[in-house]
């Protein structure tokens, strides 16, 4: 239980997209609020949501859509969220947090009525990324639970203030892959194609660096870290099919924050027996104020952030020794005519009882005459099955 407790906690704040949580493990709460919300100095809109943790696993979600949600500053100014989406509130356009300034979290919640604040949090000063390196290294692929060759991405950094500096990084992953075996016809008539000059050959997907990657300049001798290890990611990932692009976020925080990233990853990384670390110790920077009782789940982050992005196309990889992804899996089925029905009848049929979908046919040696059609998979030959998009990211560079 208390590593299902963990892992929801990690997805809540690692995705930004919560996963209500069982409560059964926190005593007399029957269900617990859970925060995930952030400011930092970069452009927003930013986001708070918000669940209830739920009472056992197979319960369903429970967003909280009546709340009201506020930031509130150092000299009380309040800036309301406006719910966009399902326990999701978010900040005006114009308002972005400033570097130096510290600012809390206000809740007010509805059956139960209750108020929740954070503590005053300040928006740190950015530290300074030298460099983003990339090298050959392993990692454990999470799908087949084994080590194998991985691209490795590496920072240089150092501290730009005068103030003891804790980091930790977020890496935003995008990339592109072709579909292989992309939908270039349809069939209209016997032997009759139409050639689809809108084809989607490429797709676009999104996601988000697992795991929590950490580091304290207290009591360091030096003010620069060289070569840190901040991800790793198995070529036999897709993202490594055509051009892949990490955004790497270096996130300034202050060290109490710092201390609840660290205790949750310790947590996660526990074995997860009787006597072993216990995610209920993880305290958070959110209070109840109507029931000092209650505890909350999850953190107001507060950060000053610097960015930078890499990419690794196919000539990177063979630089670093690598292997591009190749997907093998797409192997197409044919259709040829049968005792009771023409090619064009068996299209017909196949489009209304069949997942498979048509994607080009198939000429005899000579390339003159049609002897069957060839299928293929959704997965195959659609970004939709993928859960990918077939337009580029924002600011996306194609070529170098």
């Amino acid at each position: 239980m208390k590593n299902f407790i963990l892992l929801a906690i990690l997805a809540s704040i690692l995705n930004s997209c919560l996963e209500p949580l069982d409560s059964s493990t926190y005593g007399n709460h029957s269900k617990l609020l859970v925060v995930d919300g952030s400011i930092s100095n970069q452009p927003g809109p930013y986001t708070v949501k918000l669940t209830y943790s739920k009472e056992n696993i197979l319960d369903t979600v429970e967003y909280i859509n009546d709340a009201s949600v506020y930031i509130i500053d150092e000299t009380s100014n309040e800036i309301g969220f406006t719910l966009t989406d399902d326990g999701t509130y978010s900040s005006p356009v114009d308002f972005q947090a400033q570097i130096g300034k510290s600012y809390k979290l206000k809740i007010i919640t509805h059956n139960p009525d209750n108020n929740y604040e954070s503590s005053f949090c300040t928006i740190k000063e950015p530290s300074c990324i030298e460099n983003i390196g990339l090298k050959a290294g392993m990692a454990i692929d999470e799908i087949n639970n084994k080590e194998e060759k991985a691209v490795v991405i590496s920072i240089d950094a150092s501290v730009c203030s005068n103030d003891e500096t804790f980091l930790r990084w977020t890496i935003d992953e995008d990339w592109v892959f072709d579909l292989p075996t992309p939908l270039y016809y349809k069939m209209i008539g016997e032997s009759e194609f139409d050639y689809n000059t809108d084809v989607i050959k490429s797709c676009y997907q999104h996601d988000r660096m697992q795991g929590i990657t950490l580091y304290s300049f207290k009591n360091q001798a030096s003010n620069q870290i060289i070569g840190n290890n901040i991800y790793a990611v198995p070529i036999s990932s897709r993202r490594f099919s055509r051009r892949y692009r990490a955004t790497i976020k270096q996130h300034s925080i202050s060290e109490e924050e710092f201390d609840y990233w660290r205790k949750l990853k310790d947590s996660s990384e526990d074995t997860g027996d009787l006597f072993g670390k216990q995610p209920i110790g993880i305290e958070s920077n959110i209070t109840c104020t109507t029931n000092k009782d209650e505890k909350v789940l999850g953190y107001f982050q507060t950060s000053g952030i610097t960015q930078q992005e890499i990419y690794v196309t196919t000539n990177k990889l063979k630089d670093l020794g690598l292997e591009r992804y190749i997907r093998r899996d797409c192997i197409p089925d044919t259709i040829s005519p049968s005792a009771t029905r023409t090619l064009y009848e068996q299209y017909l049929f196949l489009e209304t009882h069949s997942s498979m979908i048509f994607y080009r046919p198939l000429y005899d040696k000579m390339g003159m005459g049609v002897i069957g059609l060839l299928y293929t998979t959704p997965r195959c030959s659609s970004c939709d099955a993928n859960q990918a998009s077939a337009f580029p990211p924002e600011n996306w560079i194609e070529k170098d």
